[in-house]
C-alpha cells in the first residue's frame, strides 16, 4: 500500500503566491479610488498601457525572443482584448458608483415603452 503524498507548498512559492495576491486584490482597490476621479476606460487603458513595458522587461530580460510574424501579433491582440481590456473594462464600467443612471419619468415611461407620441414633454 502507498501512503498518500499530502501537498506541500514551498516558501518561494508562497511568498510568490502573496506577491499575486496583493497585485491582484490591489489593482481593484486603487482602481475603486481611481473611479472617483477618472472615467472607467481611462483606467482600464491605463492598465494596459503601463502593462506594457513590465511585459517587455520580462521578455527581455528572459530572453525570450520576440516575434515577428504578424499573425502572431494578431493572435496576442485578440487575447489581450478578450482576456484583458474587455473584462476590466465592464468590471470597472459596473463598479463604478459615480455613474449617471437613467432616471424613468413614471408618468411618460411605462415598462421601457415611452407613452404620448415622441414630441417634446408636455409640461405637466
Amino acid at each position: 500500500m502507498t501512503r498518500p503524498v499530502s501537498p506541500t507548498l514551498q516558501v518561494t512559492s508562497g511568498a510568490m503566491l502573496v506577491a499575486l495576491a496583493m497585485v491582484w486584490g490591489g489593482s481593484f482597490f486603487f482602481a475603486e479610488i481611481a473611479l472617483r476621479e477618472l472615467p472607467p476606460l481611462t483606467i482600464t487603458l491605463h492598465r494596459v498601457f503601463w502593462a506594457v513595458p513590465v511585459l517587455l522587461a520580462a521578455v527581455l530580460g528572459n530572453g525570450i525572443e520576440i516575434p515577428r510574424s504578424a499573425r502572431v501579433w494578431l493572435a496576442y491582440l485578440v487575447m489581450g482584448a478578450l482576456n484583458n481590456a474587455i473584462p476590466f473594462s465592464l468590471i470597472f464600467l459596473g463598479a463604478n458608483p459615480y455613474r449617471e443612471r437613467p432616471r424613468l419619468d413614471p408618468e411618460r415611461h411605462h415598462g421601457g415603452i415611452r407613452s404620448g407620441g415622441g414630441g417634446p414633454p408636455s409640461g405637466r
